[in-house]
């Protein structure tokens, strides 16, 4: 964890997909979800993609937004950087 980084109290991003996965939101529809993924003891931060409740695939972004206005690469790995 980066130190002065805090999260807020709540549901993990994995606890809001599952509730995602056990409704119909996602009935006939393509969602894409941002969220993070740990790997080998490596955050990347994923596109989830998710089709009637269904996780069709899991992919680690490959750029990340590090220009003065996100700092993505400072909670993330890019696959880049691999």
């Amino acid at each position: 964890m980066t130190v002065g980084v805090q999260y807020p109290p709540g549901p993990n991003a994995w606890e809001c997909l599952a509730e995602l996965l056990r409704g119909d939101t996602t009935d006939d529809i393509v969602c894409d979800i941002g969220m993070p993924v740990i790997h080998a003891g490596v955050r990347y931060n994923c596109r989830v993609f998710v089709l009637n409740s269904e996780i069709l695939l899991i992919r680690p972004k490959r750029d990340l937004a590090n220009d003065g206005r996100a700092w993505r690469m400072l909670l993330a790995t890019s696959t880049n950087a691999i």
